[in-house]
């Protein structure tokens, strides 16, 4: 007799099936290189992000965490958030650089495997760092920066200056900083061990009113690039601050 296994295991899994769905979706609308297919590949990316930001909490909600599933969350990420954001950068404008276009295109992919399969190893031999920082910028994290900032470059709202910054020469400068960001030994926040407080509770509440804001007053697409740009910035900030610290934490286990 065969044993059925629980929904409840297979929820997540789902969530991660979905994510990549979509990506495999924003894949095939950015290679039709149009206007229209390229917005709904930045849209598609945006909720592959959303669906992939779940499967995790839902996994650890119903304590069906596995390795299966993380290894499954890493191919599902790759797809969504590696490969589909260099096929929208390429046909977006890398394409103009030729050979070096393709280059860069897959550059972006490379460094976002390179960036998974790095985060695996770090969470299979020390789950306490690996929760506490991300080594990197989270891939989910690159895609929706390039996904983010098309959908600003591509709303109503922006001007002229703005889409002139659109060149070739800015996506490749744009595509070689977020990929060496993924590779980083830069730290990054996971925030899973923020705990409530009066304080960081007034704070997010701040955010979110300027966020709504931003989203109904302005547009969308730039409150999420906002949103976005300050976490891909927070990293870089906080190693600059906290490098002393980490310096002398480095020497100490060393000895």
């Amino acid at each position: 007799m065969k044993r059925k296994i629980p929904i409840i295991y297979v929820l997540p899994n789902l969530f991660t099936i979905s994510s990549l769905t979509l990506g495999i979706y924003a894949i095939i609308s950015a290679s039709t290189g149009s206007v229209q297919g390229l917005i709904n590949s930045a849209i598609a990316i945006c909720f592959s992000i959303l669906f992939d930001s779940m499967d995790g909490r839902v996994a650890r909600l119903t304590k069906t965490e596995s390795l299966f599933g993380m290894q499954l969350d890493s191919l599902a990420d790759l797809v969504a958030f590696g490969v589909a954001p260099a096929f929208l950068l390429y046909k977006w404008g890398l394409y103009e650089l030729g050979i070096l276009g393709v280059a860069a295109a897959a550059m972006f992919a490379t460094c976002g495997a390179l960036r998974l399969a790095r985060f695996n190893v770090i969470s299979l031999k020390n789950s306490k760092q690996s929760s506490e920082y991300f080594v990197g910028l989270p891939i989910p994290g690159a895609a929706g920066i390039v996904v983010s900032l098309f959908l600003t470059m591509n709303h109503s709202f922006a001007t002229n200056e703005l889409v002139k910054l659109n060149t070739p020469v800015n996506m490749l400068i744009l595509t070689a900083i977020i990929s060496y960001l993924m590779v980083s030994n830069i730290r990054y926040p996971t925030f899973k061990h923020v705990r409530p407080t009066p304080k960081n509770f007034s704070v997010t509440v701040l955010i979110l009113i300027a966020t709504i804001y931003v989203s109904v007053v302005i547009n969308l697409p730039l409150a999420l690039f906002s949103l976005i740009g300050i976490y891909t910035l927070l990293g870089p900030i906080m190693e600059v601050m906290l490098y002393k610290k980490r310096k002398e934490e480095a020497i100490k286990e060393e000895y």
